[in-house]
């Protein structure tokens, strides 16, 4: 006789260790450390599998983003479903996202109080900008410029 097919949930389950309350992917990572689920068919992030297996309400249109910010985890109770802009501000409050942790601007200025300006854009939207970079002189900012 041959061996019984495991299903789907048996498949993703053998993938997973439990540790305070998460549930670790031990299968294949990607380059990012996300949990990558390959069934017979294609590969898919497994966190985004578990919330498909677990919540009534998923949404395709939508991403699947982590309470926990432990990217291994695939617990369902740490997964929520957002926007791509819900998916950037809430790397922006943990202070995950890369803008936020850079310190220097592109020509090496520490980014403090005094050396930095914070510029709003048409849509809303702020940055920052190095005050030694972006000084009414222009030709510091762009050197190639003829005026």
């Amino acid at each position: 006789m041959p061996p019984k097919k495991r299903t789907l949930l048996e498949l993703f389950l053998s993938h997973i260790t439990i540790e305070n309350g998460h549930w670790l992917w031990t299968g294949c990572l990607d380059k990012d450390g996300y949990g990558v689920f390959h069934d017979n068919t294609k590969k898919r992030p497994a966190h985004v599998v578990a919330y498909k297996l677990y919540k009534a309400d998923f949404n395709s249109s939508l991403n699947v983003l982590h309470k926990c910010d432990i990217r291994r985890c695939v617990n369902p109770d740490c997964l929520f479903q957002g926007t791509q802009s819900d998916n950037i501000k809430d790397c922006v409050q943990k202070g995950r996202h890369a803008e936020i942790r850079r310190t220097h601007c592109d020509k090496g200025h520490l980014y403090t109080e005094e050396t930095t300006r914070i510029y709003v854009r048409k849509n809303g939207k702020k940055e920052r900008r190095c005050k030694i970079c972006c000084s009414p002189r222009g030709y510091l900012v762009r050197k190639d410029l003829k005026i």
